[in-house]
C-alpha cells in the first residue's frame, strides 16, 4: 500500500521476511480495484494467498496492491469487510518519485506498440496544464477540494486496459504526488491507529528501524535483529541517480527544467513546503 515509486516493493520484500508475515503472490493483486473482483472476497480472496504452513490463526496476510491508495471507493469496500486491518503505506519526495515515475513509463513504452513517452518536460507541462485548467473551473471551492477534484479528474487507472498505447498511470504521474488528494478517502474510513507511514527516504537512511517500527505496529515483534538487517540489506534498491537516465546536454536540460515545474506546482498545491519538506496528508492528524 502506497504509492508507486516510493521503495514499496523493497519494503514489501523486506517485511514478508518474517515467518509471521504471508506475502501475496504476486505483490499487487488488485483485487479490491479490480471491477470484476469486488464480490465475494472471501471465497476469491484469500485463496490468492499462499497456504501459512503452520496455525494459520498466528498469520497476519500481507497484499501489496499500490493502486488500492489510488481507486475511489477502495477504502470504503477494504472496511466493510476488514475494519480492524492494518496499513502500512510508503511515500516518498513528490519530485523525486514523479521523475523516478517518468523514468519507468519511458523504459516501459519504448517498444511497439506502446506509444513513446515525450520528453520529460514536455509531458509534465501537458500533465500541469490539465490539472491547472482543473482548478480554474472550481475557483471558490476550497483548497483541498480543488486538489482532490483535480486529481480525481485526472484517475484512469482504475479503469486500465492492457491494450491502450500508453499506461495510464503514465499520463498522471504528476498527479499521483498529491498525496494530501489521494491519501483523503483512507484517513476518512480509517482512525490514525489503523496506519503506519514510512517515507522512502526514512528507510535508504535507517531500514533496520523502519522495519522494527513497522513490526511493532504489526504486533509480530522481529524474528531475530539479524533476521531484520539481512532483510534491510537484501531488499533495498538504492534510489537512480536524481539527474534521471539523462545521456545527453539536451536530455539534463529536460529534466532540470521539469523538476523546478514540478517543484513550482507542488509548492503551489501545499504539498511541499519552503524548506523542501513534504505533506502526506496523515501529518496532523497522526500527530
Amino acid at each position: 500500500f502506497g504509492t508507486a515509486k516510493c521503495a514499496t516493493t523493497s519494503i514489501f520484500a523486506a517485511l514478508t521476511q518474517h515467518p509471521l508475515l504471508v506475502p501475496s503472490k504476486p505483490k499487487e493483486l488488485n483485487f479490491w480495484v479490480s471491477q470484476q473482483q469486488r464480490e465475494e472476497p472471501e471465497t476469491y480472496y484469500m485463496p490468492l494467498f499462499p497456504p501459512f504452513p503452520h496455525d494459520p490463526r498466528k498469520a497476519l496476510y500481507g497484499d501489496g496492491t499500490i493502486l488500492a491508495i489510488s481507486c475511489p471507493g477502495t477504502a470504503q469496500r477494504v472496511r466493510a469487510l476488514y475494519p480492524h486491518i492494518k496499513l502500512i503505506a510508503s511515500f516518498r519526495h513528490p519530485v523525486h518519485r514523479a521523475v523516478s515515475h517518468y523514468r519507468m513509463c519511458e523504459r516501459f513504452n519504448r517498444a511497439p506498440p506502446r506509444e513513446p513517452m515525450p520528453p520529460i518536460d514536455e509531458a509534465v507541462q501537458q500533465q500541469l496544464a490539465h490539472l491547472r485548467a482543473c482548478d480554474r473551473r472550481m475557483p471558490h471551492a476550497p483548497p483541498h477540494v480543488r486538489l482532490r477534484e483535480c486529481y480525481l479528474d485526472t484517475l484512469r487507472l482504475c479503469n486500465r486496459h492492457d491494450k491502450e498505447p500508453r499506461a495510464p498511470d503514465c499520463d498522471q504521474f504528476v498527479a499521483m504526488g498529491l498525496y494530501p488528494a489521494t491519501t483523503r478517502e483512507w484517513r476518512d474510513a480509517f482512525p490514525p491507529q489503523s496506519f503506519f507511514i514510512i517515507s522512502s527516504e526514512e528507510y535508504e537512511e535507517d531500514a533496520v528501524a523502519v522495519l522494527l517500527g513497522a513490526y511493532v505496529f504489526l504486533g509480530v515483534g522481529p524474528s531475530s535483529p539479524a533476521n531484520v538487517r539481512n532483510a534491510a540489506t537484501h531488499h533495498w534498491n538504492r534510489a537512480a541517480p536524481q539527474r534521471g537516465n539523462a545521456t545527453t546536454a539536451s536530455e539534463a536540460d529536460a529534466y532540470a527544467r521539469a523538476r523546478i515545474l514540478l517543484n513550482e506546482y507542488y509548492l503551489e498545491s501545499g504539498v511541499i513546503d519552503a524548506n523542501n519538506g513534504y505533506r502526506t496528508g496523515f501529518e496532523e492528524w497522526l500527530n
